[in-house]
C-alpha cells in the first residue's frame, strides 16, 4: 500500500509575479491569484497545479534553485528566449538545450520538430544517494523506480496523479535538497509516514498557505534531506504527527 498520493508543487519565490509568469509561459498553464501574494498555475486538462508562493512565507524556505526537464519545439525554444530565458553553455553537444529562468531555475529542453502537445517530461530533485532515495518515494507512492549504471541518478515512474513522466534524482552539486521547490503529499497514513522515515520539520502551516485545504499541512523532510509538504487526511491526534523531528539537516556527504 502506498504512504500517500501526489497532490501539487510548491515553488517559492522572491517575485511570486516574475516567477509565476514565467512558469506559467513556459508550461502553458493557467494563472490566478492566491491569498498573501502568491499564484496558481493549473492545467484543467492534466490536472497539473504549481503553487507560487513568497519565500518568507514557507517555513524553513531556502532560495536556491530547481530544474524542470520539457519536450518542446523548436519555436517554443525561441519563444522562451524571448521570454526572458538564456542559454547556458553545459550541454557539451547534447541533443538538448539547458535554458536559465528567473531566480536561478532552469529547464533542460529537449526540441523536437513538430509541436508538443504535453511538454512536461521530468522534474529533477536532488539527492546525496539518488537511488535510495528512488527507492523511497517509490514506495512511498506506490510506483516503480529504476536506475543508471553507477547510481549516479535514479526516476520514479507511474506516480499516480502526477504530472510529470518521472521524477528524477540526482547528486548534482548545484541542487541542494533542501531548496525551492517542493511536492506536495496527501496521506491517509500520517504515522505510517513518520515510521517509514519521514521527519516532521515544521508544525503545522498557517491557513493563508494552504490555501485551497483546511486539513493539517505540514512541512517534512525524507531521509535524505529532501523537503516536502503532507497535507493529513488521516484525522490522527497531534501527537501522532509529532513524535518523530527531523534532525538537522547537514548537506551532501
Amino acid at each position: 500500500m502506498p504512504f500517500a498520493t501526489f497532490h501539487d508543487l510548491w515553488l517559492e519565490a522572491s517575485d511570486p509575479a516574475v516567477v509565476a509568469h514565467f512558469w506559467g509561459t513556459a508550461l502553458a498553464l493557467e494563472r490566478g491569484p492566491l491569498p498573501g501574494g502568491g499564484y496558481q498555475l493549473g492545467d484543467p486538462q492534466s490536472g497539473l497545479t504549481m503553487n507560487v508562493m513568497p519565500s518568507a512565507a514557507v517555513p524553513m524556505s531556502n532560495l536556491a534553485g530547481f530544474r524542470i526537464h520539457v519536450d518542446v519545439d523548436e519555436a517554443e525554444v525561441d519563444r522562451l528566449r524571448r521570454l526572458g530565458a538564456c542559454r547556458v553553455d553545459d550541454d557539451d553537444g547534447e541533443p538538448w538545450l539547458v535554458l536559465r529562468g528567473p531566480e536561478d531555475s532552469e529547464l533542460r529542453c529537449f526540441p523536437t520538430p513538430e509541436p508538443v502537445a504535453d511538454r512536461r517530461y521530468e522534474i529533477v530533485l536532488a539527492a546525496t544517494q539518488p537511488v535510495k532515495s528512488a527507492r523511497w518515494w517509490a514506495r512511498v507512492f506506490g510506483a516503480v523506480h529504476e536506475s543508471a549504471a553507477g547510481g549516479d541518478y535514479a526516476w520514479v515512474a507511474q506516480v499516480p496523479d502526477a504530472p510529470f513522466e518521472t521524477l528524477l534524482f540526482t547528486d548534482v552539486e548545484w541542487l541542494p535538497a533542501r531548496r525551492r521547490v517542493r511536492m506536495r503529499l496527501a496521506t491517509s497514513d500520517m504515522p505510517g509516514l513518520i515510521r517509514y522515515g519521514a521527519a516532521m520539520v515544521a508544525g503545522q502551516l498557517p491557513p493563508v498557505i494552504a490555501h485551497d485545504d483546511p486539513r493539517p499541512s505540514y512541512v517534512m523532510r525524507c531521509a535524505d534531506g529532501l523537503e516536502f509538504i503532507v497535507v493529513d487526511t488521516s484525522g490522527a491526534p497531534e501527537s501522532a504527527r509529532t513524535s518523530r523531528p527531523a534532525k538537522p539537516y547537514m548537506g551532501p556527504r
